[in-house]
């Protein structure tokens, strides 16, 4: 587990919550009820006037449910949804540690313990998914306890030569033994359809977009996940066509942990393969900055020119194809396409090719493709393969109306549409306001070099350019035969002066050069007579300037990265658990730290103090928290080693 440096995009810190993630009660599923006919058709109204409605809005809740696209609002809770996905791995990792020791002679449970999320993949997805859809569930009390989240977008991989393919010789081989031989696989019908739907992007830019299939690409829940998951369903069937809600399927990547879950929701597996990429040799010479790269891959598609004006819509029933793949398929060529969008004789359209499921079975398979790892990136190794399951959507076919599904009529309150984030009061102040160019003095605007006083001083004008001594010498001696227009008189006088030579010019610049002087001894002696000016009439001199308190400079934050920390007890579920961590990821901009416990193995032999290393991974007891909740201590990395489970520390009482 060789530790390594996170680098991202610059975004906030985070701010964890206000309450301890292990007071965070179990979603209560007693409160779910069955409405009737009459309140489901009036909440499905108040869904087609655009309300997220329940038809149990007078109902008492222990909860309250959230909606939001809005990429703000969930980075702004991120904090909360790592710690809680964390909170549920603790808890789960609990009840198999009751399990195991129940268990005759101790045997350990069938199921491994849970590893943590990573920060880094969150954060990732919360920023590229495009679109970003989520519901959360909190406590229906004063600190809004977060229970559940879930979050889905479009299907996007980076991986030129990605397929789905169940029928290839490898695509089940990492899962093919075990605990996993009797989960559900697919036959190779599922991935052909999946494999024939319409696809296109750029591997190295937004990556290559499956706007047929949808993917739920965070989870994290209390007793609430099944029904998160068929809230998220409901609204992919449910919600109106389109360009970024036309789905047909919804696919996942499932933790070993959650396959018999997503299974009974009616997931299914399905293989999918990729070329083999190994990790490339670094090399000592200096990196040179190549060109970008570009590679756009698309699913096979044929062109179609329509013989007279046609809107999209006409073209897609006279082709019998979804004009959201039309859109799709050509919004490089024509952008802001719809499906009204009118167009003339003889337009040339890209139109998805379809190709028989038989034709894709017989295809040969390409025995150098391995097992396909979600979430790799066009130049990433391949490292541990996904267990890949997708589902059929039943979809509401009508463009216009939003139809409630069973498990939204059930819920005891409505979901409500979360906005942006509105900033604090502090930071609410209007922007910095350019300072006018007129000054107010006793109540009256005036304009800047405006007399206060008949006595004032009037203060010396500022000298002028050569050029501009040459421009009015000129405009003196050719003043009858100027053209009227400024604008024309202009370009002649410049073009005179380009074309003059730098001997003719030398008069005008020793000219400028003592008006230069002249000038800086009259404003010395317009600043003596304003002294003088300012005793005699006290009441035009200026305000004294206010004194600015200095800003304190932000400190910077402490390198956190390979330190080994202690927690405060008393702010985390983890302090009291074990006394040191090791800093395995720390992210400066989130100030956030993936931390795993030490504990003694021994001593050193020379000094004979203890001897610290890593708890072992297996064991899922690495945590994140917030940096400000770390504490660094004095500690020596005795082998200096690179790969952290081999290293061994001798930490010193005393804290820096």
């Amino acid at each position: 587990m060789p530790p390594a440096l996170a680098q991202r995009f610059q975004q906030k810190p985070l701010r964890p919550p206000s309450y301890r993630l292990q007071d965070v009660p179990y979603y209560d599923k007693t409160q779910h009820v069955v409405p009737s006919t009459d309140i489901t058709a009036a909440a499905e109204q108040d869904q087609q006037n655009g309300l997220l409605a329940s038809p149990n809005s007078n109902r008492g809740a222990k909860c309250q449910y959230y909606y939001t696209n809005d990429r703000s609002v969930l980075l702004e809770n991120m904090a909360e949804m790592l710690l809680l996905c964390n909170e549920v791995m603790r808890r789960n990792n609990l009840k198999l540690k009751q399990a195991a020791a129940q268990q005759k002679g101790g045997a350990p449970a069938k199921n491994a313990p849970s590893k943590p999320l990573s920060l880094e993949y969150m954060a990732d997805r919360l920023d590229v998914d495009d679109p970003l859809h989520a519901i959360l569930i909190r406590t229906n009390d004063n600190i809004g306890m977060l229970q559940g989240f879930i979050t889905w977008t479009t299907f996007t991989n980076w991986q030129a030569s990605f397929e789905w393919n169940s029928l290839h010789p490898r695509a089940f081989e990492d899962y093919a033994d075990g605990d996993y031989k009797d989960n559900l696989r697919d036959d190779g019908t599922f991935s052909a359809e999946l494999q024939n739907s319409v696809r296109c992007g750029d591997v190295y830019n937004e990556g290559i977009v499956w706007p047929k299939i949808a993917e739920i690409s965070l989870l994290g829940a209390l007793g609430c996940g099944k029904q998160l998951v068929q809230l998220a369903i409901e609204n992919m069937e449910n919600t109106p066509s389109s360009p970024s809600n036309n789905y047909e399927y919804v696919a996942l990547q499932a933790t070993d942990n959650s396959i018999n879950f997503y299974e009974k929701m009616g997931f299914v597996r399905v293989g999918a393969v990729t070329e083999e990429k190994k990790q490339q040799k670094v090399t000592a010479s200096p990196p040179v900055e190549a060109p970008p790269k570009s590679e756009i891959i698309s699913s096979p598609v044929e062109t179609f020119s329509n013989k007279k004006v046609m809107t999209l819509t006409q073209i897609a029933s006279q082709l019998k194809l979804d004009v959201w793949d039309l859109i799709f398929l050509n919004h490089y060529l024509y952008p802001g396409l719809t499906p009204c969008s009118k167009l003339k004789k003889n337009t040339e359209l890209y139109i998805p090719k379809n190709i028989a499921a038989k034709d894709l079975s017989k295809k040969k398979s390409d025995m150098k493709k391995v097992p396909y790892m979600h979430w790799q990136f066009p130049d990433e190794p391949n490292h541990e393969a996904s267990y890949m399951m997708v589902r059929r959507l039943n979809r509401n076919k009508s463009r216009w109306s939003r139809k409630l599904g069973p498990i939204e009529a059930s819920l005891p309150c409505p979901i409500v549409r979360l906005a942006t984030v509105s900033p604090s009061p502090s930071d609410s102040s209007p922007p910095p306001v350019k300072e006018s160019k007129s000054v107010e003095k006793n109540g009256k605007k005036r304009k800047r070099g405006e007399q206060l006083h008949p006595d004032q001083p009037i203060a010396p004008k500022r000298p002028m350019s050569a050029y501009f001594i040459f421009l009015k010498e000129k405009r003196e001696e050719l003043a009858d035969s100027l053209p009227k227009n400024v604008a024309e008189a202009s370009k002649i006088f410049a073009e005179m002066w380009r074309e003059l030579p730098a001997e003719d010019k030398l008069p005008y610049e020793e000219k400028q050069v003592k008006a230069k002087s002249a000038h800086k001894v009259a404003v010395k002696q317009y600043e003596k007579d304003m002294k003088e000016f300012y005793k005699e009439h006290p009441e035009f001199a200026p305000e004294p300037p206010v004194a600015r308190k200095k800003e304190k400079k932000e400190k910077k934050p402490r390198k956190m990265f390979n330190k080994v920390v202690k927690l405060d007890p008393t702010s985390t579920p983890y302090g009291d658990e074990y006394k040191y961590y090791y800093v395995l990821t720390y992210l400066p901009d989130l100030q956030w730290c993936h931390l795993c416990p030490v504990i003694t193995k021994g001593k050193f032999e020379e000094s004979g103090r203890d001897k610290y290393v890593l708890v072992n991974e297996e064991e899922g007891k690495e945590i994140d928290v917030s940096a400000t909740l770390c504490t660094v201590v004095k500690a020596k990395a005795m082998r200096r080693t690179t790969d952290a489970d081999k290293e061994e520390w001798d930490i010193i009482e005393d804290e820096q």
